[in-house]
């Protein structure tokens, strides 16, 4: 079973299609862009003050300073207030999904649930499915699987275009995360083939905008190679596993903790189906990795992954 790792996918696979191995410049950029915003919050109060402090804990946040994020989001709400509903349901939503971050389900929930009825009453039909999304984690996290399942399929009826064509403003990344999302629940519940199924139909939707060889797609074949293991189909995953490996790499960096933690499912695949001296040579450079301290890109891929298998 897969478990809840990081904020929302749809936003994080739209970082993951622009990143490149340039760590250091991306990390540059993004400090770059808090520090403007920043700036901004310093100035006269202004119209502009909720959104401002909105876009500045969207960038806290995704630059791992969750502190300062609560903050930024907590402000931002107080200064939307009423006058702008879907700022503010925005910057509710955004503070639920970094409770969920930090495993704070309950406030997570909270939170999302606050957010969902101001986008219900504003007719915000895209903005419900992806708090459904959410909402199909959070109940995961807390090991509640007849909601998680309720949440998820609503999701998906929802965004994905399949089911409902009318739905025209749906991005590819965010079909993906809402069959990414099914697809946890139906393995949390046992349900290996709906999970395979709903992880092909994510590949699907990826191959209208990312190459085979893009992150998003090769995080999808890593989880369907972990799916197909789990369901007993080794030699079907092996490859998957393989070629979803090759990659991730190059945008986490072997250092990056969730990186290493997929390495670590790997090895045990290789361990588990008889491949001990290929097992062996993984864990020896993860414990390489791990006593030279090397780091991965910080920042924007912190934020890269909702789960990991």
């Amino acid at each position: 079973m897969w478990h809840i790792r990081r904020c929302v996918l749809a936003g994080v696979l739209a970082v993951a299609s622009s990143a490149s191995p340039a760590q250091n410049q991306s990390a540059t950029l993004l400090d770059d862009a808090i520090h403007q915003c920043e700036l901004l919050s310093k100035q006269p109060a202004g119209a502009q003050d909720g959104v401002n402090w909105l876009r500045l804990a969207t960038l806290y946040q995704l630059a791992d300073r969750y502190h300062r994020a609560e903050h930024a989001y907590d402000r931002a709400i107080r200064l939307l207030g009423t006058h702008d509903l879907p700022a503010a349901a925005a910057a509710t939503d955004r503070l639920g999904s970094l409770y969920a971050q930090e495993g704070k389900l309950k406030k997570a929930e909270e939170l999302e649930l606050s957010a969902l009825q101001i986008r219900e009453a504003t007719r915000d039909l895209l903005g419900v499915g992806l708090i459904w999304m959410n909402l199909a984690m959070i109940s995961l996290g807390q090991h509640h699987l007849g909601d998680a399942s309720m949440y998820a399929e609503w999701a998906v009826d929802r965004l994905v275009p399949a089911a409902n064509p009318q739905n025209s403003e749906v991005t590819i990344d965010q079909q993906m995360t809402a069959l990414i999302y099914f697809a946890e629940v139906r393995s949390a519940q046992g349900d290996s083939h709906a999970a395979i199924l709903a992880l092909h139909r994510a590949r699907q939707a990826g191959e209208a905008k990312y190459p085979p060889s893009s992150f998003p797609m090769a995080y999808v074949d890593f989880l369907l190679g972990y799916t197909q293991w789990k369901s007993g189909n080794v030699e079907l995953a092996a490859p998957l596993m393989k070629t979803g490996l090759e990659g991730i790499q190059p945008v986490l960096g072997w250092g990056h903790p969730t990186y290493l933690k997929l390495m670590k499912q790997y090895a045990d695949f290789l361990n588990q189906t008889g491949r001990r001296a290929e097992a062996a040579m993984v864990r020896k450079e993860m414990a390489r990795v791990s006593e030279t301290g090397r780091a991965g890109m910080t920042g924007q891929t912190s934020a890269m992954l909702a789960f990991a298998p």
